[in-house]
């Protein structure tokens, strides 16, 4: 395709972006040619109001769009009578997609990364037409980890399109799974309530036959070696189910408690400056302590990784309260000082 081509069906796209839509009953108020041609040179396209012109007749021909037009004065207004398609970015969006694919990419599964990859190139054809200014932008996004991060495990394709097919017509599946530690899976009828991505791995929030349907599990999705719907038998999804609730977090997070607790900790200079930038909780309070450190309040939940934070922290952190979690955290250290303990070097292996 020619440079013009390009330039043609970039504008084309973006033009489609800011034609107004009709609402339910009501009618779009429009938007006249100096208006598209403003909003286009915020875009960094500069064209004239006849090349405007030509390209909403291209649109208005192109019955798969219905944009309508009507005269008021000497100008017609331009407007859609149905949602557009907004499948457009903005040079700045597109950059932003980007960054998001790639900071989740290490953990995509090839299922999620297939699904993915039309919207990925198309945010690339768009930095790749702007790259004029940008010097080859693919030098100048990246993603990185100051944590050693865990790869995911192997997702069958086909297993989670079912699972998600599931999930979006309200069947109930029959599937066989790998419990932990189990020698072989074990077969089971089950509810798909949601999905959940964690870490490096998609959790299945999901109720078992036969089992309380008030307690949820979450199963991780590559346990899954097969999958298949359970015959015309519709999913019996609770009415209060929500995958943001506690029964459902207590299960996908490890939460414990509906309500959050107040942690208090004492924290070095450097854990302070990074806490000042980034909090633990909306409510979190730092005041000076003595000497080097700093105490901190707030609410937050019990849960898995709260507790992996504290021991991660090393030094840095000291649990004041609640009394039973720091008992907690002292017996985790104390454990792990003592595989160290009297240790010059390792054992053999």
């Amino acid at each position: 395709m020619s440079g013009k081509r390009l330039e043609e069906k970039f504008r084309l796209e973006l033009l489609l972006a800011m034609i107004p839509t009709a609402r339910g009953n009501t009618t779009a108020t429009g938007l006249r040619v100096a208006q598209f041609q403003q909003r286009l040179r915020a875009q960094d396209v500069a064209v004239d109001d006849r090349t405007i012109q030509r390209n909403l007749k291209a649109l208005i021909d192109d019955k798969r769009y219905g944009i309508k037009r009507r005269k008021e004065g000497r100008e017609y207004m331009y407007w859609a009578d149905k949602e557009l398609s907004r499948f457009v970015l903005k040079p700045t969006d597109a950059m932003n997609l980007i960054m998001v694919i790639e900071h989740a990419r290490p953990y995509l599964s090839r299922t999620l990364g297939g699904n993915l990859q039309e919207l990925y190139e198309h945010a690339q054809a768009i930095l790749n037409k702007h790259s004029h200014r940008l010097h080859d932008w693919t030098k100048k996004v990246i993603s990185n980890s100051r944590f050693q991060n865990l790869q995911p495990g192997l997702i069958d394709p086909q297993v989670f399109q079912t699972i998600q097919e599931a999930l979006l017509e309200g069947n109930k599946l029959d599937v066989l799974y790998q419990p932990r530690g189990a020698l072989h899976p074990k077969p089971y009828r089950l509810t798909p309530l949601g999905l959940s991505f964690q870490d490096a791995n998609i959790y299945l929030s999901l109720i078992v036959d036969g089992r309380d349907p008030a307690t949820p599990y979450a199963w991780p999705a590559h346990r899954f070696n097969s999958a298949e719907t359970a015959g015309f038998e519709p999913a019996q999804v609770p009415a209060d189910y929500d995958i943001r609730n506690t029964s459902s977090l207590k299960s996908l997070i490890g939460l414990e408690d509906e309500h959050p607790i107040q942690l208090e900790l004492l924290v070095d200079e450097n854990m302070f400056q990074r806490l000042s930038e980034n909090s633990l909780s909306s409510d979190q309070k730092l005041r000076a302590y003595d000497a080097g450190r700093w105490h901190l309040s707030c609410a937050v939940h019990l849960s898995q990784g709260l507790r992996l934070w504290l021991l991660s922290q090393g030094p840095s952190v000291e649990v004041l309260s609640p009394s039973e979690l720091r008992v907690e955290i002292y017996a985790e250290i104390q454990k792990m000082a003592a595989l160290y303990q009297d240790n010059k070097t390792p054992p053999a292996y």
